[in-house]
């Protein structure tokens, strides 16, 4: 039941999608190879988006095609949203993101 949710609400996030040149996107909006510090109030965890062949978990990277990647995808480092965890919903903070390296297309997806 969560997973059926969360996919209909980043199908609803998609909908509203807008693609954007590289040069004209704001530093601290979350895009492919984003590190992206997250809060939800009794923890932090620190991530960096990447492409499904370079996730690694115990080194805190996170495919751009899993759900939460894609659900991260154009947030800004003071937003929030809330994420259905299987344990409850919890409101997440966007606190801190930081670009690392290039992007290997001319245009992100927001």
């Amino acid at each position: 039941m969560v997973e059926k949710n969360a996919v209909k609400r980043l199908n609803e996030e998609l909908a509203g999608a807008l693609i954007v040149d590289e040069q004209d996107m704001p530093s601290d909006v979350v895009r492919f190879n984003s590190t992206v510090t997250i809060n939800a109030g009794d923890w932090n965890r620190t991530i960096q988006l990447v492409i499904p062949s370079e996730r690694d978990a115990k080194s805190d990277k996170i495919s751009i095609m899993s759900l939460m990647g894609m659900v991260l995808i154009g947030y800004s480092a003071g937003d929030h949203l809330r994420w259905e965890f299987p344990n409850g919903t919890k409101e997440l903070s966007i606190v801190k993101v930081k670009q690392s390296g290039t992007p290997t297309a001319s245009s992100v997806l927001i």
